[in-house]
């Protein structure tokens, strides 16, 4: 969380060819990134704990 932090608050820029993502576009892209990898190494499938009054199970 802290790198996304950084680099939303930094206003921290990438350009690709004619491509430019700032601010909180590259923020955003390094959140989903670092989830997607560092959920690599996570044995269970996180779950969530269903409603208690929706009667499903």
């Amino acid at each position: 969380m802290g790198v996304t932090l950084v680099f939303g608050a930094g206003d921290f820029s990438v350009t690709l060819g004619g491509f430019a993502v700032g601010g909180i576009g590259t923020a955003t892209l390094a959140a989903i990134l670092l989830y997607q990898l560092l959920g690599l190494r996570r044995r269970d499938p996180v779950t969530m704990p269903l409603d208690g009054g929706s009667g499903r199970h």
